[in-house]
């Protein structure tokens, strides 16, 4: 959002101050922030970013709208990242990483993945079942249209 608003103000030889640049950082920081979860939405954000900076002309979105839609990917890339990136430091942080189970899921993700995939709704509903054997019969019957449902 920044480097964009950064980028039309080059394209259209306005100068910028250090002042206005952390000020379009800041703008930036606070309009973008529900804009990498829609397609599209930065495109907007950008144009409402523009209009807060008077300095550069929003005329200027006019270079961006061919590029928007590999702009609008890249944003969704680097949020995934980021989001990726933020949750294992906190976890560690927190002293809730687990790095063996961490690597292991690094070393072989699609075989974890698969992992995950088959066993998410028939064995977990067969080991609810198995261990609510000496449990009363409604607890049972619950499992066991739980199971069903989720089938």
């Amino acid at each position: 959002m920044t480097l964009a608003t950064l980028f039309l103000a080059q394209a259209t030889n306005t100068p910028l101050t250090i002042t206005q640049e952390l000020g379009i950082l800041a703008i930036a920081m606070i309009t973008s922030k529900g804009a990498s979860g829609v397609t599209g939405a930065g495109f907007v954000t950008l144009a409402a970013t523009l209009e807060i900076v008077p300095d550069i002309p929003i005329q200027s979105l006019a270079i961006l709208l061919g590029i928007d839609k590999f702009m609008s990917e890249c944003r969704a890339l680097t949020n995934l990242v980021g989001n990726g990136v933020a949750t294992i430091v906190i976890s560690r942080w927190e002293g809730e990483l687990d790095a063996a189970k961490l690597h292991e899921a690094m070393v072989h993700p699609v075989a974890l993945g698969e992992e995950l995939e088959n066993e998410a709704v028939q064995p977990r509903c067969s080991r609810q079942l198995a261990t609510g054997v000496g449990a009363a019969r409604k607890l049972r019957v619950a499992y066991q249209s739980r199971c069903r449902l989720l089938l």
